[in-house]
C-alpha cells in the first residue's frame, strides 16, 4: 500500500544541501499516520519491518508500506455455487480526526491488478472505492476513511460438474421410478438408492458451505425438497407393490378407486386397455 502526505517540517532548499532533492529515512525517525483497517481480525495489519520513506524537498512523504490483510467479510450463500460476494476494506486513522488528518484516496491512483494472483476458487471482478466521513455520535468531530469494496465471484465449474449435474440426473431418476413396472422387482430398490444418493449430495454441499444462520442457500432448499419427494416416492412404491401382489384377493377400497378414476388422473394413463379395464371394473362395482 502506498501513502503520500505532506510534512511541513521536512521542507528544505536543495541549493543549501548540494542539490539534494530527496532522501530516504526510516519510518521510526519521522511522523507517520496511524492508519488501520477497521475490519481487520489481526492485531497489526501493517508490517513493522524496517521500511523507508522517500522524503522530497517540498515536504512530500512517499511511503510504500507492506500490508498483510486478514479481514472479516459477511458471506451470502443464497445463490451458492453461483454467488457473488462483496467484501469491504475500510482504511483510516485510528485516533486522528478530520481536522488533523484528511485521509482520502488519490484520484490518480487505483488498485493494481497486475499484482493480483489468480486462484481456483474466486475471481476478482472489480474494485470500488469511495471516500467517507464518519461523524461521531457523542462529540463534535469526525474521521476520514477510504472504503474499498472487492467484488469477487466464485468459480462454479467444479460445483456444476460434481454437484449440480448429478443432482439433475437424480431428479430425472425419480420420474423413471414411477414408470418402472412393479413386476420388475427393482422399484423400491431404485427409489431407496435415489434417496440415499440425494442425502449424500446434500451432505457434500453442507460441508462446502460456511455455517451461517442469516441466509439459506437455494441449492440446500432444493435438496431438502427433493429428499422429501424421494421419501414420499419410496412410500408410494411400497404401497404400489403391496396392491400389485395382493391384487384380486381383496377389493379395491372406494377412496382409492375414486382417486384413480379422477378425470385428472385418467389423462395420465397411456394404455387404453388399462383405462377401459378400470372403467369396466367401476361399472361392475356399481
Amino acid at each position: 500500500m502506498r501513502m503520500i502526505w505532506t510534512d511541513e517540517n521536512m521542507i528544505w532548499d536543495p541549493l543549501d544541501f548540494d542539490g539534494v532533492k530527496y532522501v530516504t529515512v526510516k519510518k521510526n525517525d519521522v511522523w507517520v499516520p496511524d492508519i488501520c483497517l477497521y475490519e481487520s481480525v489481526v492485531k497489526d495489519f501493517i508490517s513493522y519491518a524496517d521500511t523507508y520513506i522517500i522524503v522530497s524537498n517540498d515536504g512530500t512523504m512517499d511511503w510504500y508500506v507492506q500490508v498483510i490483510v486478514a479481514a472479516s467479510c459477511p458471506i451470502d450463500n443464497t445463490y451458492f455455487p453461483y454467488d457473488v460476494q462483496h467484501c469491504n476494506l475500510t482504511f483510516g486513522p485510528w485516533s486522528l480526526i478530520t481536522d488533523e488528518v484528511l485521509f482520502q484516496k488519490s484520484f490518480f491512483a487505483d488498485a493494481n491488478w497486475n499484482l493480483f494472483h489468480k486462484n481456483g476458487v474466486w475471481i476478482l471482478e472489480k474494485t470500488i472505492y469511495r471516500n467517507e466521513i464518519t461523524e461521531s455520535c457523542c462529540y463534535n468531530f469526525s474521521w476520514s476513511t477510504v472504503k474499498f469494496t472487492l467484488q469477487i465471484r466464485r468459480q462454479s465449474s467444479f460445483y456444476t460438474r460434481t454437484v449440480v449435474v448429478p443432482c439433475i440426473l437424480l431428479s430425472a431418476l425419480m420420474v423413471l421410478v414411477c414408470w418402472l413396472h412393479p413386476a420388475s422387482g427393482e422399484k423400491v430398490t431404485l427409489a431407496v438408492s435415489n434417496l440415499l444418493a440425494l442425502i449424500l449430495f446434500q451432505q457434500l454441499v453442507a460441508d462446502r458451505l460456511p455455517p451461517s444462520g442469516e441466509t439459506t442457500s437455494i441449492i440446500v432448499i432444493f435438496f431438502t425438497v427433493m429428499i422429501g419427494l424421494s421419501s414420499a416416492e419410496v412410500v408410494c412404491s411400497i404401497i404400489v407393490l403391496r396392491l400389485y401382489h395382493t391384487g384380486g384377493r381383496r377389493p379395491i377400497p372406494n377412496w382409492l378407486r375414486r382417486t384413480m378414476l379422477h378425470p385428472f388422473i385418467m389423462r395420465l394413463y397411456t394404455n387404453a386397455e388399462c383405462t377401459a379395464m378400470l372403467r369396466a371394473e367401476d361399472k361392475d362395482n356399481e
